[in-house]
């Protein structure tokens, strides 16, 4: 599950998601999936972030979100050497 989870961050190519986003996706709780991410930053592989939702018109992701937008302001992103694994790919 924590393989999955990280793999939609790597689709959203470093943009920051939402706890709510993630669960959506993998059609868990929000409550199981915080639990996921928080496991994955505690690994070093996401960070939290503010500012991670800025609203459905800007959003590239919209078109894959099922639901209203979410207005959390955190949401969590790929670290850094994560993020470097999009570039070398």
């Amino acid at each position: 599950m924590l393989q999955q989870t990280l793999s939609i961050f790597y689709q959203a190519c470093g943009i920051p998601l939402s706890a709510e986003m993630v669960a959506r996706q993998l059609g868990l709780p929000t409550a199981v999936v915080e639990q996921l991410l928080r496991t994955l930053v505690q690994r070093g592989r996401l960070v939290l972030v503010d500012q991670a939702c800025t609203g459905c018109q800007v959003c590239p992701l919209k078109v894959v979100c099922a639901g209203a937008p979410t207005l959390v302001q955190r949401g969590y992103a790929l670290a850094a050497e994560e993020r470097e694994g999009i570039v070398d790919s």
